[in-house]
């Protein structure tokens, strides 16, 4: 799982399309486990994103908080 913390990043969308290609593209070569992404915008959403990926496997479609 990467878990990306972030502020205010005017290139926000581009990195997060490519981060999400990234995680696409190691899931459909499958040697490397299952792996998501998602973005905290603020220090307590970690918690949140870490306990749904627990909960769930995989945090919903990959988009995050």
């Amino acid at each position: 799982m990467i878990v990306e913390t972030k502020g205010f990043d005017p290139k926000e969308e581009v990195k997060r399309a490519a981060a999400l290609r990234w995680v696409n593209a190691v899931n459909t070569e499958g040697s490397f486990g299952r792996w998501s992404y998602a973005v905290a915008k603020k220090p307590s959403d970690v918690v949140t994103i870490l306990s749904s990926a627990l909960d769930h496997s995989v945090v919903g479609d990959g988009v995050g908080v």
